[in-house]
């Protein structure tokens, strides 16, 4: 079970730099350090492809004390999904309650998706975010550090990593708990109430991955009385307003799935669409942490577009991949599961599939030319296999009258 400590006279020092290790994790140096200058073994960043904390020498004798109460809430980024694995350790904002005087960050540098390198705490999401959790006004002030500041008092609360083999029940209870307490935020307004929602990727950037039939599965959807949503469009706020008051939902995989599952309750009716084949389990895996009794994930996908790194699947393949899915298997998986009737649903022909893969390859290759853009089987789509199939070979699909 997660615990805190306080320590004294400590000193939170930024990253240098960003490097791997023997073994290709990454690792960052800084952290917080004790008054005689060791690593206080909570602030190691657990979790994102492996990050560890570098220990790094860093004691700071001459630095001015900030004096007063604060909490070390963990490192910030940019990458919206992956911050959200970083607010394992504001479980204790509960615990402490009005006890402190601040919450201190450190930044962690970008290094998955490519990101620009910058300052996390003045992204739009993450300032709503963590407004839904008081942080960032003036009773609760965000202190980013960006050069080595001694504290006089600094709360440091274990992180929690939410549905991990490792993690307990009791963890996952409480990192919960903790995301639920966004639902209370004055940000959160509930406003009208959508009962059946749709997260969709569709509009995301030309970069990032989708379902190459996605335009075709919003209008399945919406003759069933969905309301489509655009995560990137909304504020966090907004979303966490629209997930409490849905009654089923259907997710394109994405980040906006690490903060739903964290607003819905145990009843509502969920289905995850999962695009890359390998994250199937660990889907599966928050479902159940979560406790929802009515979710499934469903993976229906038969291959993707995906532009390959000297012939293999890297992660930044799989990440940008055009996922083509089985529409007539997810619709029959979706109804099962009480979330569609399933009738006069459009389904592609074996031309539009052929037509819609061509399509994507040139404008894949046309993106990174640096790269080989081609047709990827669902056997193959596993990172760091080196795909044998013809660059064009789409799995027929069975079309309907």
């Amino acid at each position: 079970m997660a615990g805190l400590r306080w320590v004294e006279n400590a000193l939170v020092a930024p990253c240098s730099g960003l490097q791997r290790d023997s073994q290709m994790r990454w690792q960052v140096d800084g952290g917080v350090f004790d008054a005689e200058g060791a690593l206080v073994d909570s602030s190691r960043h657990l979790g994102d492809l492996a990050m560890n904390i570098q220990p790094a020498e860093c004691r700071g004798e001459d630095l001015p004390v900030q004096p007063g109460r604060y909490l070390f809430g963990g490192w910030l980024q940019r990458h919206f999904g992956h911050q959200l694995t970083t607010l394992g350790r504001l479980w204790a904002l509960r615990q402490l309650q009005n006890g402190i005087d601040g919450v201190v960050f450190l930044r962690l540098p970008d290094h998955t998706f490519r990101n620009p390198a910058g300052s996390p705490h003045k992204l739009p999401a993450v300032v709503d975010m963590l407004a839904c959790f008081g942080i960032g006004g003036p009773r609760r002030p965000l202190l980013m550090v960006e050069t080595p500041t001694r504290f006089a008092h600094l709360a440091m609360p274990d992180q929690i990593l939410f549905a991990q083999p490792e993690t307990t029940a009791e963890d996952n209870a409480e990192y919960l708990a903790m995301l639920r307490q966004m639902r209370e935020s004055r940000r959160v307004r509930k406003g009208l109430v959508l009962p059946r929602l749709y997260v969709s990727r569709r509009r995301l950037p030309e970069q990032q991955g989708r379902d190459l039939f996605e335009d075709m599965l919003e209008e399945n959807l919406i003759g069933e009385g969905y309301a489509i949503l655009y995560p990137e469009q909304m504020t966090v706020s907004e979303q966490v307003a629209a997930y409490a008051c849905a009654r089923q939902i259907v997710f394109s995989e994405s980040s906006a799935i690490h903060l739903g599952i964290g607003q819905v309750e145990a009843d509502q009716r969920i289905a995850v669409i999962a695009r890359r084949r390998p994250l199937a389990a660990s889907l599966s895996r928050e479902i159940a942490a979560a406790g929802l009794r009515q979710a499934r994930v469903i993976q229906a996908t038969r291959g993707a577009v995906m532009a390959l790194q000297d012939g293999r699947v890297d992660a930044y393949a799989s990440f940008t991949g055009l996922a083509l899915t089985d529409m007539a298997q997810l619709r029959d998986e979706l109804r099962e599961a009480g979330l569609c009737r399933g009738t006069d649903w459009q389904l592609p022909t074996e031309a539009e599939i052929e037509g819609r893969v061509a399509e994507a390859i040139a404008a894949r290759q046309a993106l990174w030319p640096e790269r080989v853009a081609r047709y990827v089987t669902a056997q193959e789509m596993l990172p760091g296999s080196r795909p044998v199939a013809p660059a064009i070979q789409p799995t027929p699909q069975p079309s309907e009258a």
